[in-house]
């Protein structure tokens, strides 16, 4: 009998007291898997400190943080990676979460072989506590959009390997490390096709603006438009969000 892998999940978090506690739940409640969660707080002021204490006091085996001043979220990120010990890693925002038993699952494909693999699903997107929609996007149209990052799983070797999240961006570095990574020949997407995750449209990335126009430099960056092409969608988003606000 395979021995069950055991998957980290990493969540930067800063003054997250009104949605952390939902986030941790819906890790540590996971069933018929081992997993760690390791939360990396940049300083929060409110009680987001407090509220992980309480957690890694009862759950010490499963919980690991640190929380200390940073430069964003993606530092952060790279930092959890470091702290580790899974073979599957899977990143998780702080308003967001797992839906129950989904590890499983996850675990089982990779189980399957020893192969270097993305693992990804659906989410599904709410606003204000409503459910908007269920998606997901497919990897063979990474060059258009990207995927959710919320529902990819990660091996462990491909960030030893090929790196981590290029902290140059503030937004959309999990973009950029997806298009690094495509076409690898040592390296599956596998898309199961089921929702992983919830994700609260209310946080930072949440900005469809910003979010879009550093989406347009990683894509101009990994060379998949030219810088004509670049600054031709950044006007055009840019004249669109003008007259939004009108």
């Amino acid at each position: 009998m395979k021995e069950k892998p055991l998957i980290s999940i990493i969540t930067a978090t800063y003054n997250s007291e009104k949605t952390l506690a939902k986030a941790i739940d819906s890790v540590i409640m996971q069933t018929n898997t081992d997993v760690e969660h390791i939360i990396i707080d940049g300083d929060s002021t409110d009680n987001t400190v407090a509220i992980i204490k309480q957690y890694a006091q009862k759950f010490p085996d499963k919980i690991k943080w640190i929380s200390e001043p940073d430069a964003g979220v993606y530092y952060a990120i790279n930092k959890g990676i470091d702290l580790a010990n899974g073979n599957i890693i899977g990143i998780l925002g702080s308003d967001d979460s797992y839906l129950p038993d989904i590890f499983q699952k996850i675990a089982e494909e990779f189980s399957k072989d020893s192969k270097l693999k993305i693992v990804y699903g659906l989410v599904n997107i709410y606003s204000k506590g409503i459910h908007v929609e269920t998606m997901g996007k497919h990897h063979n149209n990474l060059n258009k959009a990207t995927l959710a990052h919320q529902a990819c799983f990660f091996s462990r070797e491909i960030h030893n390997k090929y790196g981590k999240y290029n902290t140059d961006y503030k937004l959309a570095a999990d973009y950029d490390l997806l298009l690094r990574l495509n076409h690898k020949e040592d390296i599956a997407f596998i898309n199961l096709n089921i929702p992983f995750a919830n994700y609260d449209c209310g946080g930072t990335s949440s900005n469809k603006y910003l979010t879009y126009c550093e989406q347009q430099k990683v894509r101009y960056n990994n060379k998949i438009i030219s810088k004509r092409e670049y600054f031709k969608n950044i006007f055009r988003a840019k004249i669109k969000n003008i007259f939004k606000k009108i």
